[in-house]
């Protein structure tokens, strides 16, 4: 992960940045952590996820994330970034009774984040080979091995 995008999250005003946010460049996988600080809503037991949602990806929902220190967190994967332009991305909460079934109540906190284009020569190729955050890591790590 390069980059965090935090939001957090308010009973009386939804959430904090309200203007879209910048996700990256087309093309990163996993480079950029989409963070939801949902501390301050107080329920004691819910489902939660955060879809994403473009024209280019369509609809990526997630699988049921768990809460950590008050927050739910996911990578944006290259899936999404490919496209470029705006990913409408949603944190969404269903609240849990005691027994732990669903109660049919529902909080979604929509956001907008942008990735900025990567033009392409006419003559390169179409496809992009090789995840950019493993690549990263691996010149991190031959970075701190020639260190050594």
């Amino acid at each position: 992960m390069i980059r965090q995008i935090k939001y957090k999250v308010t009973k009386d005003k939804g959430k904090t940045a309200a203007t879209r946010q910048w996700g990256g460049m087309q093309f990163e996988d996993n480079a950029t952590e989409v963070v939801f600080d949902i501390s301050a809503l107080g329920i004691e037991s819910a489902l939660y996820r955060i879809d994403f949602n473009s024209a280019g990806a369509g609809y990526q929902p997630s699988e049921s994330l768990t809460a950590d220190s008050g927050e739910i967190k996911r990578l944006i994967p290259k899936v999404v970034t490919q496209y470029g332009g705006e990913v409408q991305v949603t944190a969404v909460t269903t609240e849990l009774d005691e027994a732990g079934n669903e109660t049919g109540v529902c909080y979604s906190y929509p956001a907008i984040i942008y990735f900025t284009d990567v033009e392409k020569d006419a003559d390169g190729s179409s496809a992009v080979d090789g995840n950019i955050s493993a690549a990263e890591a691996s010149a991190l790590a031959a970075a701190s091995r020639a260190e050594q």
